[in-house]
């Protein structure tokens, strides 16, 4: 388990954190994570199997996965 805090706002003007708990790592394969990455609100496998893992429990915290794909990360 990863306890961090995270960013979960799009274009946001300010970075507001929230505490977060990584309960699992997901790694996907280089096609599968393009594809994931491209409309990430879309329904995939991965997700539904998970979805007893991510919640915001009752104080407040986030609990979320988090989605890599295969291979050497890459910093952008």
């Amino acid at each position: 388990m990863l306890n961090l805090q995270a960013i979960f706002a799009r274009k946001a003007d300010d970075y507001p954190v929230w505490d977060c708990v990584i309960e699992k790592i997901v790694e996907l394969p280089e096609a599968e994570y393009k594809y994931f990455k491209s409309a990430p609100l879309r329904d995939m496998p991965f997700i539904a199997e998970n979805t007893d893992l991510m919640h915001r429990d009752e104080n407040g915290v986030f609990h979320c996965l988090l989605v890599l794909g295969e291979g050497p990360l890459t910093a952008y």
